[in-house]
């Protein structure tokens, strides 16, 4: 699973491209936090994205001269359309639905009370005084409930949506296209 940018980017360490390929390389799911954590990585080509990752464990740890993955990702800062962009390389996804809520609070009130008292030579003189209470209230607000059910049991493809929005806020959407 990956996204193609359909367009013409200037990369640093690739030079001149047509096309690119986008690609989550690694995830995590916050389960305390609601969040979808993920690192993403954007390659020349197909071609290059698959060799990319390797296929045996062994070959991550091995002496870079033999190793057998080498394409190196695209560099993060880009020109597109003439103009100086970047990619994210680390990206999180909320996993939230609003919900209505009561929530209890405390307020305090003010009032005004009259009393009766006597003034020094014995007669009966009304006052005020002003009591201050605390009073225990209802609203309704709206909370995010965290729902990591929103990715349905397919944790890359609900990411993969989620990513492909992003990149279309930089690249287009008319120029995305998955593969």
């Amino acid at each position: 699973m990956a996204i193609q940018i359909n367009a013409n980017i200037t990369s640093r360490n690739k030079g001149e491209l047509t096309a690119a390929v986008v690609k989550i390389e690694s995830y995590r799911i916050n389960k305390f936090a609601g969040l979808y954590e993920c690192t993403v990585a954007m390659f020349k080509d197909l071609e290059d994205a698959a060799n990319s990752k390797p296929v045996y464990r062994e070959d991550i740890f091995c002496d870079i001269s033999v190793r057998k993955i080498h394409p190196n990702p695209v560099s993060p800062q880009l020109i597109y359309n003439g103009e100086e962009v970047e990619y994210p390389t680390y990206i999180t996804f909320e996993m939230y639905t609003p919900v209505e809520v009561e929530e209890e609070y405390t307020d305090t009130e003010t009032q005004t009370e009259t009393y009766n008292t006597f003034d020094e030579e014995g007669n009966v003189v009304e006052s005020t005084r002003e009591i201050t209470a605390t009073v225990t209230r209802t609203r309704t607000v709206t909370k995010n409930r965290i729902d990591i059910e929103l990715i349905d049991g397919d944790p890359y493809g609900w990411a993969y949506g989620k990513l492909k929005e992003a990149l279309g806020e930089i690249f287009g959407a008319e120029n995305l296209t998955d593969c």
